[in-house]
């Protein structure tokens, strides 16, 4: 495994321009890894004026504390949505909540489903007397994410511009001991 001070060893070994033309394709690398974060960015969807239908979904997969926050699980329901496509897909509740219900695949959940034009969106988990999951707990988790993905945006974009710095140095480096020799000639 390649460690820093191998890494530096082999920098250093190299000649000033190629040493130069490795830390800038080590920028642009960096640089490549942006896009992948930007490609997670999450928006929340509006509320449009198409009616909430309150429409019965099944428990399908056991709960998981989510890793961004542990007082959150994250789990997989179904339901038939009005067109009556079967869907499935992930919502989170909190952690106390979904204990106090004791939910399990035979207790019956219902959710308060937007019939937009691009589908079928999840607006409210229940049970016949919880909030499980709303658009509060939506937000907080395209909050979270999107957080997440500013914080590698901003980690690659400051590992990118600190190699091409680097490459910038060693290229005025570079002239400035060419300058030297040619003046002592």
């Amino acid at each position: 495994m390649l460690t820093w001070r191998a890494w530096i060893e082999i920098m250093q070994a190299l000649e000033p321009h190629k040493r130069m033309t490795c830390m800038l394709l080590i920028g642009f690398i960096f640089l490549c890894f942006i896009p992948i974060f930007l490609t997670s960015w999450k928006s929340s969807t509006q509320p449009v004026t198409a009616p909430w239908v309150r429409v019965p979904a099944t428990l399908t997969s056991k709960p998981q504390l989510w890793e961004h926050d542990k007082s959150f699980y994250g789990f997989g329901i179904a339901y038939t949505e009005p067109g009556g496509q079967r869907i499935k897909t992930w919502v989170y509740a909190e952690k106390a909540r979904f204990d106090a219900v004791n939910l399990g695949k035979t207790t019956p959940l219902f959710v308060h489903v937007e019939d937009a034009l691009s589908g079928s969106i999840v607006r409210r988990l229940s049970t016949s007397d919880e909030i499980l999951y709303d658009q509060a707990i939506k937000q907080y988790v395209i909050e979270t994410y999107n957080r997440e993905a500013v914080e590698g945006i901003v980690f690659f974009s400051l590992l990118s511009l600190a190699s091409f710095v680097a490459a910038g140095v060693m290229h005025w480096q570079n002239r400035k001991r060419k300058r030297q020799s040619e003046f002592s000639q």
